[in-house]
This record gives structure tokens, sequence and C-alpha cells, in this order.
């Protein structure tokens, strides 16, 4: 997808997101900033970056509730053909392992029953634990079982998200349609700063070619990899979660280099004086207008006037609760005599009944 872009989107793509990693420093960690003689690691906000991507390549927003997508967008070639890519994009370090792409909480108690059992089995009669080799063996239809049932369900999931498109439709088998990763990976810190620019198919699991490559670790046997000949997956059971390994360096397609502003608290400081600043007003006139009833008289207590001298239509309770939560909102910031007053005003005018219009 990346190489088939219009080089003038891409161009204001680029722009824009190193544009924000230019300003690394107001984002970083103290205990980083501090460190003169660090180079910082590039920071790019991922809601910034989805944003970006959709406004650059005029593309639709995809990422809605529990959908895989985050974008989706169609080119046209030269001979009037079309391409629709779905994309999924993501963010994180050049030198950074798998990443979360999918997570089944929901699910966690259907494979509870599996999961003791591959634990049970990676124990010896004394309890200790069995080598990484003893436990990929004993329990490895257990693992090709449940990558099965995690595949089937990340499938499923894909599947649905292609039903639920808002940007325009698309129709397996006829479609040319193709699906991407996107990512952009900052370099590590202490590098020179650049942003990689990634790209990697994003498929469906193929169900029937999964390979088991084993457990992590003897310690932990339910978290356990496999292969379905075109991504390696890692499954963690503690939290449900599916990775993928990304290959990282193998994916590159582009490279950008960052430079950091020398002043990036100036910048934000000129853009909240821009945003913010007071402005002269020269008003000339100001109208209002009457709001009657029937008998053309103005209610005393209706429309925009409805605060007058009667309280407020909350109820006590909830009344009280906000006069609770002004207390803790201010007070360590307002002395101690000026709250009190405060409260004891707005007490006085939200808890005390009206009797009359006096």
């Amino acid at each position: 997808m990346w190489t088939d872009l219009p080089e003038n989107e891409k161009n204001e793509y680029k722009k824009m997101i190193l544009a924000f990693a230019s300003l690394t420093e107001m984002f970083a960690q103290k205990a980083e900033a501090d460190d003169e003689n660090e180079i910082l690691s590039p920071i790019i906000n991922s809601k910034y970056q989805e944003t970006v991507f959709q406004k650059a390549f005029n593309a639709s927003a995809e990422d809605i509730g529990n959908t895989s997508y985050d974008a989706a967008l169609c080119k046209k070639n030269a001979d009037g053909s079309e391409i629709k890519y779905l994309i999924g994009i993501k963010t994180f370090g050049i030198a950074s392992g798998s990443q979360k792409i999918a997570q089944f909480k929901a699910n966690h108690d259907e494979w509870s029953e599996t999961l003791n059992e591959i634990n049970n089995n990676a124990k010896n009669s004394d309890n200790s634990k069995k080598t990484k080799e003893e436990i990929n063996q004993i329990n490895a239809n257990l693992y090709l079982d449940l990558a099965k049932k995690i595949a089937e369900l990340r499938n499923l999931r894909i599947s649905s998200s292609i039903a639920k498109l808002k940007g325009f439709s698309v129709e397996i088998g006829k479609d040319n349609v193709q699906t991407v990763y996107h990512v952009l990976m900052p370099s590590k810190k202490g590098d020179l700063p650049y942003i990689y620019v990634g790209e990697t198919s994003y498929n469906q699991i193929d169900v029937e070619n999964l390979k088991i490559i084993g457990c992590t670790s003897n310690k932990n046997p339910t978290n356990f990899d496999f292969n379905d000949g075109i991504h390696n997956y890692r499954f963690t059971s503690a939290d449900s979660q599916l990775l993928m390994d990304f290959k990282n360096q193998d994916i590159v397609k582009d490279k950008w280099q960052v430079i950091y502003a020398e002043n990036a608290y100036d910048i934000f400081a000129e853009l909240a004086d821009k945003i913010y600043s007071k402005k002269e007003s020269n008003i000339i006139e100001s109208h209002s207008w009457l709001i009657t009833n029937e008998k053309g008289e103005i209610e005393r207590y209706s429309g925009f006037n409805n605060f007058f001298g009667l309280g407020s239509k909350l109820g006590e309770n909830q009344r009280e609760e906000k006069i609770e939560k002004l207390y803790k909102k201010y007070e360590n910031l307002i002395s101690e005599d000026v709250l009190q007053l405060i409260l004891d005003t707005t007490k006085h005018f939200l808890l005390t009944k009206t009797s009359n219009s006096n």
C-alpha cells in the first residue's frame, strides 16, 4: 500500500507526524529530559497518528467500538480499477518485541479447563517444573486446540469488522481488497532520532496451517507461541492477549529523520497565546428579546430566568453531592474561611426550600 499512495499525501502525513515528534522533549519523562547527553526516542501519540493518517490520505475512520480496523481507503488505478485498503494503524519502537493485536477477556473462562490441564501437565510428581521440551511435548495437542479456538475467534472479529465498515462496502471475492498493518516505529533511546515507516500483511489466521512453537518458558507454560505460515503469534493467558511478531526490521518501507525543536516550550506558549489570549472587542450595540406568555407577560420563573430565586431543579441528594464535590475540588486551593463562606451560601441557596416568591 505505502508505495502506491500519492507522494503529496505521504509528504503531508510525514510533515504532520514529524511536527509532533519534534516536540518530544515536552512529553518525555523528566529523568530522560534532564539527561542532556542521552538522545530521546521520538514520541508519537497513537490517536494523533490515526487522525493524521485519515486526514492526509482521505481515509475513513473505522476505529469505532470493538472493530479490527482503524481506517479504510480506496485508491483508483490509472486503468480505472480500484483497490480497497483495510488498515490497522499501530506505533511501537523499532527495537520492541511482539505487539498486542487482540484481547479475549470475555472468553477466558471457556479456556480455563484447558489452561489448568496445561499447568498441571507442566509439573512433576514432586511439584517441580518440567523442562520446556517436556512441557511442549505433553501439551502439544492442548496448545494446538487452544490456538485453533483463538484463531477462529480472531478471524470472526475480522470478518465482523468488514461488515461494519463505514467508509465503503466490501464484497469479498469481488472487490480487490488488501488488508495491511501500517506502523510507525520510533528509533530507540540513544540512537539518532528516526521514525521508520513499516507495513505488513493483516491476514486472518490460517487455521488449517497452524504449527505450535511451544511455551515461552517452563515457568509460564500457559503462554505459548504458534505460527500459521505467515506470522508468528503469542498467547498470554493472564490477560488473554494475542500478540504478533511484526518483524520490525524486515517491514521498513521508509524512514524519516526527526529534528527536535530547541524551543518546544515556546512553541506551545505561542500556540496557547494564539488560541486563548484576550482579544479587544469593539461592541457597537447589544440586543436581547422578550420571551412572554400568552398574555404578553414575562414569566418570573421560566425559560432563561428559571434560576431566579428558586434554587435548583435537581433533587436534594444530587444538590448535596454537588456541594460536596465543590468542597473536595477546592479544599486545597482556597482558604478555609472563603471556601466555607461559599459553601454556606451555596447550601442556603440550593437546600433551603422557597415557599413563595419573596
